[in-house]
């Protein structure tokens, strides 16, 4: 009696479905799930594989047996599968690998039962192919969004144009926090003398701002943000000519947007411009020596400046 030991020479091609049993001449009827991908080998050469058994083995149950191979992830896994023997898995880099391995193991199994034939398997009942275990698929991570920054100080170079007639510039401190989408800080600014001849004299303009002021995330990125803001500004300013000084204040609500560019995660340059419309229009020095200041209907003040992020 000669079993063919290897199955590595089984034809290239590939096959996905169940073979009902066939009675290879007079010798014992086959039945062969067969399961492969591209690539591997054929089932009708399996089959043909198995007539070459000693015709005894007739007397013994139809020989049902299920293959199933898989690829995933560059490796081959095949499921042998019979009655008698239960489930085996082999696992390899190749389909002929792991047909090699299988075929080993079944013919080892097929010679033990035509050796002892009159002990034989129990009655073959209704067969079923092994089934494969079935995993979800875990879900996509999603991306880790960083904690808004818990505290943020920043320094500006400010101009303000409309306040007085000559244009007044100066430095800014802001610090504020992030909720979300929106922070919420506070500024306060200090205007640099602005000198000027009027009537005559020489005039000195100077002035210091105050602002509360909330903003708006429009585009919030790893690097670049774009902000919407709106705030309530309190404006002091003084004038000098001569012997002679005045001063006065107003309020007005600004609004504006602010561009940022994120160096680091604890650091940014950022640049705006905010339009401030005065509640009123107070006039400041002396009409009627010709010392008279007033603000304009729309005051402008940009700025360009550094932020710090602490989170």
């Amino acid at each position: 009696m000669r079993i063919r030991r290897s199955l590595c020479a089984i034809l290239w091609g590939a096959a996905a479905s169940a073979a009902p049993i066939v009675a290879l001449g007079a010798e014992r009827p086959v039945d062969v799930q067969w399961s492969a991908p591209p690539g591997c080998p054929a089932k009708d050469e399996f089959v043909e594989s198995l007539s070459n058994q000693d015709r005894a083995v007739s007397t013994l149950p139809p020989l049902r047996i299920s293959v199933s191979i898989t690829k995933k992830a560059g490796l081959y896994s095949l499921a042998l599968a019979t009655p008698a023997m239960g489930a085996r898995t082999f696992e390899g880099t190749t389909c002929d690998e792991v047909l090699g391995a299988a075929s080993l193991v079944l013919s080892l199994h097929l010679e033990n039962e035509l050796l002892a034939p009159e002990t034989g398997s129990t009655p073959a009942g209704p067969f079923q192919a092994p089934i494969e275990p079935e995993f979800d698929a875990p879900p996509p991570r999603k991306k880790k969004e960083p904690p808004p920054p818990l505290l943020n100080v920043g320094t500006a170079l400010v101009t303000d144009l409309g306040t007085v007639s000559s244009a007044l510039v100066g430095a800014e401190g802001a610090v504020g926090s992030d909720f979300g989408p929106v922070r919420l800080e506070a500024a306060a600014a200090v205007f640099l003398p602005a000198t000027r001849n009027k009537a005559g004299r020489s005039i000195s303009a100077s002035g210091t701002n105050a602002q509360v002021r909330l903003s708006l995330h429009l585009l919030d990125s790893d690097r670049i943000a774009i902000r919407a803001r709106t705030s309530l500004s309190y404006t002091a300013v003084g004038i000098e000519g001569g012997l002679v000084a005045d001063s006065s204040s107003w309020f007005g609500a600004a609004v504006g947007a602010a561009a940022e560019w994120r160096v680091s995660r604890a650091f940014a340059v950022n640049f705006g411009i905010d339009a401030v419309a005065p509640f009123d229009r107070p006039r400041v020095g002396f009409p009627e020596i010709g010392l008279e200041e007033r603000p304009g209907g729309v005051v402008y003040r940009g700025f360009l400046g550094t932020r710090f992020l602490f989170f």
